[in-house]
């Protein structure tokens, strides 16, 4: 039996007072995210509710193996010096053994965790 890890982690969080709060939150940009199309923070924050910072920092942990250990590309749309980017998830094309638990993780997440607007 695998044991059960921490998903999150940091110097200020709270389990009880964090824990279901970011779960929901990462589940939401995973949903958002897993039909494989470049949005930019902006666009992720007007589907899901969520700000663009947290975003951001979800996006980085999808990248983690505890995750699921997805691809997340970022290009710049437009003019480069405007500093706008725009990101998309790969699914993983295979998940290994010791993942397998934390691929169940992500397999919950797609449950009925979208709270946000419905946006196009």
């Amino acid at each position: 039996m695998m044991m059960l890890r921490e998903r999150f982690n940091g110097p200020v969080y709270d389990p009880a007072a964090d824990k279901d709060r970011l779960t929901r939150q990462i589940g939401r940009i995973y949903q958002c995210m897993m039909d494989g199309r470049w949005r930019t923070l902006e666009e992720i924050a007007l589907k899901t509710g969520d700000g663009e910072s947290s975003i951001s920092a979800q996006l980085r942990h999808l990248r983690k193996p505890k995750f699921g250990s997805h691809k997340v590309f970022r290009r710049p749309r437009g003019d480069r010096q405007h500093g706008l980017f725009e990101y998309k998830l790969e699914m993983p094309v295979e998940v290994k053994d010791s993942e397998l638990f934390e691929s169940e993780i992500l397999q919950d997440l797609t449950k009925d965790y979208f709270t946000g607007p419905v946006v196009h």
